[in-house]
């Protein structure tokens, strides 16, 4: 089973973070969540955080001082990721598990895996004084593992390896992500491929000697409404279920945790990005019950 590795992928925006109730009723021991605003997280981690939960936070342009001053043209800019990095370190020191160094870089026209290895080398050292670890930014595109081993190819020529305490993947399962669309009724949705992309990445990554070896972090895997016309999420549902069991397959020095992305639906997100185990007025889709079924299963491999 998943059991400590068992996530959610959450939003800030009202509604979007699971209660502390709904954490301890789901069974979740991991959440990941966009950083956008540092004093509602403090909120967030200090009054409605069920115990036992880490949370991986995801630092990219979005968090405030990050693209300071702004780069004209460049929504993405970075000059002020080490004082934000900073900033972030002092503030929430004790109070987060691991920070994500990016999201999604590798299909991001205005990142590199430059930018990318240049954030964990200037992250990783500030992050760790505070007790937190330093996460490769997640990659989810097409070819995703040379992606990885390029830039462990980078940080190992800087003898930077080391400052790594995992990787983050975006195991997405939909032809948006280059997966042809599934037959009618094949069930191609709920095969293993979600746990044999994770174990690639791992593979990809941690080539035979390698030191220290490097978790990966799914923090995100889903499945869009946009395949469930009747948005009751009975796709989903299946979707779950079986990912969720082979996920569970994995050894832990292979998966450090899986968060399902999301736990609500984003406010003003097109059909292709809505997810949400809930809809954004909070009422349950099916998935909401396999999630909180899953917790309890032992895994059928």
């Amino acid at each position: 089973m998943l059991t400590d590795r068992f996530g959610l992928s959450v939003h800030q925006h009202l509604g979007a973070w699971p209660s502390r109730d709904e954490q301890i009723r789901l069974g979740v021991k991991v959440l990941r969540v966009l950083v956008v605003d540092q004093d509602r997280l403090l909120g967030q981690l200090d009054n409605d955080l069920a115990p036992g939960v880490n949370v991986i936070a995801l630092i990219n342009s979005q968090t405030p001082g990050v693209n300071h001053p702004p780069v004209p043209g460049n929504t993405d800019g970075l000059l002020g990721w080490v004082a934000a990095i900073i900033d972030f370190a002092n503030r929430f020191s004790g109070k987060v598990f691991a920070v994500e160094c990016l999201n999604e870089w590798d299909i991001n026209p205005q990142l590199s895996v430059d930018d990318a290895v240049r954030c964990v080398v200037d992250a990783s050292q500030i992050l760790r004084a505070a007790g937190i670890k330093c996460l490769l930014g997640s990659v989810v595109g097409a070819g995703l593992e040379d992606k990885l081993r390029q830039a462990l190819g980078k940080l190992e020529e800087q003898g930077a390896r080391g400052l790594l305490d995992g990787v983050c993947t975006h195991p997405y399962l939909r032809p948006a992500m280059g997966v042809p669309d599934p037959e009618p009724d094949t069930g191609a949705w709920f095969s293993p491929e979600i746990h044999e992309a994770i174990q690639s990445a791992f593979d990809a990554v941690n080539p035979e000697g390698s030191d220290p070896v490097l978790p990966v972090y799914a923090t995100e895997y889903g499945l869009p409404m946009s395949l469930n016309p009747d948005d009751d999420g009975s796709l989903q549902e299946q979707f779950v279920r079986n990912s969720l069991r082979v996920l569970g397959t994995l050894p832990e020095d292979v998966l450090g945790a899986a968060c399902y992305f999301s736990y609500s639906d984003r406010s003003g997100g097109g059909p292709n990005e809505v997810f949400g185990l809930v809809r954004g007025d909070r009422s349950p889709r099916l998935g909401l019950d396999a999630f909180l079924g899953e917790a309890v299963q032992p895994v059928v491999a």
